[in-house]
């Protein structure tokens, strides 16, 4: 057996003992079966599987289609320093949740962003990367040497039109090229860590080009490429959510009706032709949705096509901002349902707040925001 392939053996055997990536998978898929509302009816609430960690909420890009600068009170938030995210790490790796640093801002602009990973890694927690990717590949090298699970990257279509998208020229080469640094590394040392993931949100702005794109970047030594169709809240479902709501959950609306402006003839056209010519290539749309329920996602966006009880995000994912602050997700109520910088993070999961939140999830049957939200779609 050659070196390489010791190496590989040896940082699967670590990443599989240290860091549970396969009893986290396993929990995973048995804790999503579970009627987890019925269980937590009877008294029964599991510790989250997942934890997401939005760092802060600076970006360098303008991004046409984010929802999250609508909300005033999460880009009014200061970074916590080094210290205090260590000590919200410590406690939320008690319940050995797999973290992704993502959220309304790019990781990567975090001052102390490699300490963080460190102090991650060290806890033993299978940690994601969401970046936009314009600083990758200053960061590749200390983000390979660290081998954690996955980078995702971020691109909204071809060059221009990603650039385009996100109101910065070069970013989509700044990407590619922290893209390719991370694959250099990994072909150098032999290594399987960390996977290379591309998300692509498709909209308005792009649907008509994710073809191409696609063509382009399956050439690319990437592990899995992700497409999602646009999540938002219209006004419409804002504006009933809040009418009946206190004003403790009130929901911001994050559409601006530009995406019923989609040729739904021309999407599922592209659509087809991915997943015909590559079917044998890791590539996931969510939803995975088609003809009339692709129709009805983008034309009748207030309209249910899955059951809004399906949604489980608040029994199974952790959202924490950058000032720690417990939210039930991004595109969510824009509330607090505690903070973890001074209380347990136990405590707050199992707080009042957060089960008020749950309690009335269940008696209203899911929200009149949650028709087009990622937390019913998510796998």
């Amino acid at each position: 057996m050659n070196t390489k392939v010791q190496a590989n053996i040896a940082e699967l055997k670590r990443i599989l003992c240290c860091s549970s990536l396969l009893k986290h998978k396993i929990k995973k898929k048995i804790v999503r079966k579970l009627p987890l509302r019925l269980l937590y009816r009877l008294g029964i609430l599991f510790m989250p599987y997942e934890a997401e960690m939005c760092l802060t909420s600076r970006c360098n890009l303008k991004c046409k289609m984010c929802g999250f600068r609508k909300s005033d009170r999460l880009f009014k938030m200061k970074d916590m320093d080094l210290e205090e995210n260590k000590e919200v790490i410590k406690k939320i790796s008690k319940f050995n949740p797999s973290v992704r640093l993502i959220g309304a801002g790019e990781p990567l602009l975090y001052k102390d962003i490699i300490p963080v990973l460190e102090c991650l890694k060290d806890n033993g927690l299978v940690v994601t990367l969401v970046t936009n990717g314009t600083s990758l590949e200053g960061f590749a090298e200390n983000i390979f040497n660290l081998k954690i699970y996955s980078v995702n990257i971020s691109l909204d279509g071809t060059e221009e039109v990603h650039d385009s998208i996100r109101g910065v020229r070069g970013s989509y080469s700044q990407a590619i090229n922290g893209l390719r640094k991370i694959s250099e590394l990994k072909r150098e040392k032999g290594s399987v860590f960390p996977e290379l993931r591309v998300n692509c949100t498709i909209s308005n702005l792009n649907f008509e080009c994710i073809d191409k794109f696609t063509d382009e970047i399956v050439k690319e030594d990437i592990d899995r490429l992700n497409f999602f169709h646009i999540f938002f809240t219209t006004k419409s479902a804002a504006n009933a959510h809040n009418t009946r709501m206190n004003r403790d959950l009130k929901a911001l609306a994050t559409d601006d009706a530009s995406n019923y402006k989609i040729d739904i003839a021309t999407l599922q056209s592209n659509i087809d032709y991915i997943k015909t010519k590559y079917k044998h290539m890791n590539i996931i749309f969510q939803p995975d949705i088609n003809g009339e329920s692709l129709t009805r996602y983008y034309r009748n966006p207030d309209e249910d096509i899955i059951n809004r009880e399906r949604c489980i995000i608040p029994w199974t994912k952790m959202y924490i901002l950058p000032d720690a602050s417990v939210i039930p997700m991004y595109m969510c109520v824009d509330c607090a349902l505690g903070n973890i910088k001074n209380n347990d993070a136990t405590g707050v999961w199992d707080g009042k707040r957060f089960n008020q939140f749950r309690k009335e999830l269940i008696n209203r049957r899911g929200f009149s925001i949650c028709s087009r939200c990622c937390g019913l779609f998510a796998k």
